[in-house]
């Protein structure tokens, strides 16, 4: 979910130093093409990402619901199927996106 001054991610690591390995190489991708866009240079980070780990079924869930509706309780938007930078069309109206793929927790509960 990218917001205005923050990313959430949910991912799911093949490795225990996946996500160590994963967010510096993201963040040296990102910015390089983000400086190359807009013309800069410098760091586009404010400071090293904060992770947390997800220990139940529960916890997953609730944090699904809390990144879907992000954009919402920033008022960015009434609902969250409106903000198009989020994982919510893939999530809960099954368009299919290459980089996202919902987990099989959040699929099993259906169409409620």
């Amino acid at each position: 979910m990218l917001m205005t001054n923050h990313v959430h991610l949910l991912i799911t690591p093949n490795s225990e130093y996946g996500i160590s390995v994963l967010m510096p190489y993201v963040g040296r991708i990102y910015v390089r093409y983000f400086n190359d866009l807009y013309k800069r240079t410098g760091t586009l980070w404010e400071a090293r990402f904060k992770s947390t780990v997800i220990d139940s079924e529960r916890y997953l869930l609730i944090c699904y619901c809390y990144i879907e509706l992000s954009p919402v309780r920033a008022a960015m938007v009434q609902k969250a199927e409106e903000y198009p930078y989020a994982s919510f069309a893939c999530n809960v109206q099954g368009i299919d996106y290459d980089l996202i793929k919902p987990h099989f927790l959040y699929l099993e509960q259906g169409n409620n």
